[in-house]
């Protein structure tokens, strides 16, 4: 188990390191994400109504994690298949691909909570939950985007297959994601909260079980 741990680890590592040294990608995310709060400062210049500013803040973030998954298993294609095939499991190459989706997500969060707090304010009533939900929501988003992107980029099919792969488990995550900071933002921390904090966390690892299977039965053709 310790090195199964290992080699997810150590490929998650390898990843990011070649999204730092090649920076392109990071900064076009850099650059996506603040060139859009800009527009939002200039079009609002403040937002005081928590539901309007979480709602500003979550198109932000849905397309950032779109932008931070697309790439993700493009290197898999051709003889980097066959480069992989010898390194790990189908299963362990699948969930290093989710740790790096999460690195990065993490990024993203930052970098859109702080941008919208210096541009636009920060007018949620309970700080502290709303960005646990906001962040649990993100990796749950970005559970969905590299599962459907890892099957679609098998199929080779590109970004069709996977908004039709992603849709049906997006819904969901979106309505309980949105309910979770609507209520924190609101500053209502209660039992439907806590439940919805519990679906968040179901949701970030159900889409990782299901590419960890399924990737291994793609990875035989």
């Amino acid at each position: 188990m310790i090195s199964v741990l290992r080699r997810i680890a150590t490929l998650a590592s390898h990843d990011l390191q070649s999204l730092w040294r090649t920076g392109s990608n990071i900064g076009a995310l850099v650059v996506y994400v603040l060139s859009t709060i800009f527009l939002f400062y200039r079009v609002f210049l403040s937002v005081s109504q928590p539901r309007l500013w979480t709602s500003l803040l979550w198109l932000t973030l849905l397309f950032s994690s779109a932008f931070v998954a697309s790439g993700l298993f493009r290197h898999l294609l051709g003889s980097g298949r066959t480069y992989y095939f010898f390194l790990a499991r189908p299963s362990e190459l699948f969930l290093s691909k989710a740790l790096t989706a999460f690195a990065m997500q993490s990024l993203v969060f930052i970098l859109n909570v702080v941008g919208f707090a210096v541009f636009l304010g920060f007018p949620v009533a309970s700080a502290w939950w709303f960005l646990l939900a906001l962040w649990l929501s993100a990796l749950a988003v970005a559970s969905v985007f590299i599962l459907s992107t890892a099957v679609a980029s098998k199929a080779d099919a590109g970004g069709g297959l996977t908004a039709v792969l992603g849709f049906p488990l997006m819904v969901p995550t979106l309505t309980v994601s949105l309910q979770a900071t609507g209520l924190a933002s609101d500053g209502i921390i209660g039992p439907a909260f806590f439940k919805h904090l519990a679906l968040l966390v179901g949701l970030c690892i159900l889409p990782l079980l299901l590419g960890a299977g399924l990737f291994s039965y793609l990875w035989r053709d």
